[in-house]
């Protein structure tokens, strides 16, 4: 059985089978284009995830960063009493004593002089 339909402005007769087809091709790769560009959008986008993570959830973000990147022995210091060090790595023999910030703006000189006393205590 046909599906016809007949196009009076143009006066002629259209086999809907053949439209139909390429229209629900059309239709079916736009979707999974959306489906696909929301997902690689999503996955692309590591900024608005750490502006919702919270202090100590960014901390062992950063961590995952470093081990990801080749640190060894990357150690999150506990939340209080950090002397103001929140992760310790090492990379070649060196020990690195890392202060995790998240701020839109300069940190300020309290910050750089507590990173500074906390490495001097954990000797790197």
């Amino acid at each position: 059985m046909e599906l016809l339909w007949y196009d009076i402005e143009m006066n002629t007769i259209v086999n809907l089978e053949m439209i139909w087809l390429p229209l629900i091709i059309i239709v079916g790769l736009a979707i999974v284009l959306s489906v696909l560009w929301l997902f690689l959008r999503k996955r692309q986008s590591p900024a608005n995830a750490m502006d919702e993570m919270e202090g100590r959830d960014f901390e062992l973000f950063c961590a995952s960063l470093l081990e990801e990147h080749g640190f060894t022995d990357v150690e999150v210091t506990k939340e209080s009493g950090d002397y103001g060090i929140d992760i310790l790595a090492q990379r070649e023999g060196i020990t690195y004593a890392i202060q995790c910030k998240r701020y839109q703006s300069p940190v300020g000189v309290k910050a750089i002089q507590a990173a500074y006393a906390g490495r001097d205590y954990y000797d790197c």
